[in-house]
Formats: structure tokens, sequence, C-alpha cells
């Protein structure tokens, strides 16, 4: 893993971070909760979703515990924005580790992922998430008949 940027806010406080495993086809964005605005929160996704199509990445984890006041603030366009530009990525996987009872936002995003084609799911661990992202996904092939 390597860190590829560090967001800061107006008091110069780390309020995300953005990893990538390009050999696994992974990013993972990391938030602290000391975002202020949305803006903050756009310039964390906007960087993800280029990374993400410039290095053909498959797979996205967020830690998102501590953003729950940020979608509070315009759900609406949080969720067009997303629609808009998820769809034309090759993400395929996303993962999300939220440990608050409040969930509404999460469920709006997976709906919106999951309209794009993309798996989503909603972990307690990043331990877990990671698994569920890393391991390959099982394919079941139709079995040829023989013909006798």
């Amino acid at each position: 893993m390597q860190s590829i940027k560090q967001f800061q806010n107006e008091q110069n406080r780390i309020y995300a971070s953005v990893v990538s495993e390009p050999r696994q086809g992974l990013l993972m964005d990391i938030w602290t909760g000391q975002a202020q605005s949305s803006k903050d929160m756009m310039k964390v996704l906007d960087y993800s979703l280029v990374n993400i199509k410039d290095h053909n990445l498959s797979s996205w984890f967020a830690e998102i515990s501590k953003l729950d006041a940020l979608f509070d603030i315009d759900p609406d366009s949080a969720e067009e924005y997303i629609a808009r530009h998820v769809a034309q990525s090759p993400l395929r996987k996303m993962a999300f580790i939220h440990r608050s009872n409040k969930t509404q936002h999460v469920d709006r995003i997976t709906r919106v992922l999951k309209g794009a084609g993309i798996e989503v799911k909603t972990f307690a661990t990043s331990v877990m998430a990671m698994q569920w992202l890393l391991l390959p996904t099982l394919v079941r092939k139709a079995v040829p008949a023989l013909e006798v």
C-alpha cells in the first residue's frame, strides 16, 4: 500500500488519506472526521474517482464512520454526483466501514452504487472488508454437457 495523498482542512488537520494498491486494483479512503465542508468531501471524491479511472482500479474501500455530518449537508447533490461519476469507472466492488447506527446516507449511496452495477457491502472492521475486496469473486461456469 502506498499513500498517494492526504487532505488537510483550513486548520492544517488531515481529514482524509487516500491510499492505493494498484497491483490489487484497490483504492482506499480513510476519513478522520476533520472535514469541515462538503467541498472538503468533494475534493477527496474527485481525487479518488480520477485515480480509479486513470489506474483502472476495480475495488474501493472507504472508512466513513466519521462522515455522517457531511452527508447531511446536501444528500441529493451527493447522490447525483456519485451516480454520474461511478457509472463511468471500472469500479466493480465497494466496501464501507461504518460503525454508526445512523445508516440512511450509507443506504442511499449503496442504492446508487448498486444501480451502477457495483457490488457493495458494509462492514464493521477493515479486516473483513479487505478480505471481501481482495478475494477473487467465484464465477460459476456452466458445465458443458457431454453428448452420448
